[in-house]
């Protein structure tokens, strides 16, 4: 069986994005502190190389690594600080929007794909008499519990529609696969996006795919 589902963010949910928020807020002046010292450790390396090496006079060198090292420093500190401000306001957006959507895949019987140049793990699921529900991504590779034979996979997106959070919730038991699909194999079939349903049985799920 799959399931796709709209639904309010969990209570556990809530929490662990305010966790994530109020650590980004914590991280932000660290990182500053952090970038200041990782910049002065390396442009000193450097400085000191340089005047070893060179004849011309320290003062200069001093001048030259101040100037360069502080804009170096700088550059990377903003991008880092921008790139924490993104994550902090899609968190703060996907509670405001307190949505998440769920697919919710039950099954007895599943197919491994082997991985091809870090796609990520690829599962065909039998998830109904006559369905099969695709699932691909680095965020499934195989443990103790998965592939599992009653699992949701929970995204919750920001307000411009953009993926801020994704879980993978494994209510089932751990489900072996069937059998293993070869990256030789793969290679020449055609697997759609994850989450896609096509029509069929996994005995077949070769003739299915071919292009």
């Amino acid at each position: 069986m799959i399931d796709e589902f709209t639904r309010p963010l969990s209570r556990a949910e809530r929490r662990t994005l305010e966790s994530q928020a109020a650590r980004f807020e914590r991280d932000r002046p660290r990182l500053k502190r952090s970038m200041q010292l990782s910049a002065v450790g390396v442009i000193g390396v450097l400085w000191v190389l340089t005047v070893l090496a060179s004849d011309t006079d320290w003062r200069i060198i001093t001048a030259f690594w101040v100037v360069v090292g502080g804009g170096i420093g700088f550059w990377a500190w903003r991008e880092q600080a921008r790139g924490i401000s993104r994550r902090l306001d899609a968190i703060r957006s996907a509670l405001v929007g307190n949505q998440a959507d769920v697919v919710r895949i039950q099954s007895d019987a599943v197919v491994e794909f082997e991985e091809i140049d870090d796609e990520g793990a690829a599962y065909a699921f039998q998830a109904g008499d006559n369905a099969i529900a695709l699932i691909v991504g680095q965020e499934f590779y195989p443990d103790a519990r998965f592939p599992n034979t009653d699992f949701s996979v929970i995204r919750v997106f920001d307000g411009r529609g953009e993926l801020a959070e994704f879980w993978v919730s494994k209510d089932g038991e751990r489900l072996e696969p069937v059998r293993r699909i070869d990256a030789t194999t793969r290679t020449k079939l055609r697997l759609p996006d994850s989450f896609a349903v096509v029509r069929g049985r996994l005995a077949d799920l070769e003739r299915i795919l071919a292009p």
